[in-house]
């Protein structure tokens, strides 16, 4: 695994190291590729602070997450470390052989969500790269914890 994350973290701290890039973004879209794939939707409030929308795959079913993130410029311009957390609402089908659950309930789920990650918003094209890890717990309905959220996110900034 930490080969992988290095081999997708390579290219993108070649470019941050590489060049002073001025990029900024109010609004990024585009996909969330993980275990649990998605949509996902950026919306920077100011430099420091941004709200980050999801609606992906989970267990079976799916589920849609919204999370504060508070940014902190590291290495270059365009480069962000982000940390934050939120909350998610859901549905699962019991049934699934993909659940990951030992149960067959199904049903609607809510709980809490963290997150931890590094972007590059990259200056020549509207392009916005995330890698980050999302853990999440159920509270209401099967009370399970998610330690497998991470994922890269590929964004159209704008």
């Amino acid at each position: 695994m930490r080969k992988y994350l290095f081999i997708l973290l390579l290219p993108v701290m070649f470019l941050a190291t590489s060049q002073r890039a001025e990029a900024q973004y109010n609004n990024a879209i585009g996909l969330r590729l993980g275990p649990s794939w998605g949509i996902t939707f950026k919306h920077k409030m100011s430099d420091a602070a941004g709200l980050e929308f999801l609606l992906n795959s989970h267990g079976g079913g799916y589920q849609v997450t919204v999370m504060y993130e508070h940014h902190i410029p590291v290495i270059t311009d365009g480069m962000n470390f982000y940390i934050g957390g939120g909350g998610h609402i859901g549905y699962y089908d019991g049934n699934s052989k993909n659940n990951g659950w030992d149960t067959n309930d199904e049903g609607v789920f809510i709980g809490a969500d963290g997150i931890l990650g590094l972007e590059y918003t990259f200056s020549e094209v509207p392009i916005n790269l995330s890698l980050d890890w999302k853990p999440s717990f159920n509270l209401v309905g099967n009370r399970h914890f998610w330690y497998d959220g991470g994922a890269l996110s590929v964004r159209y900034a704008f």
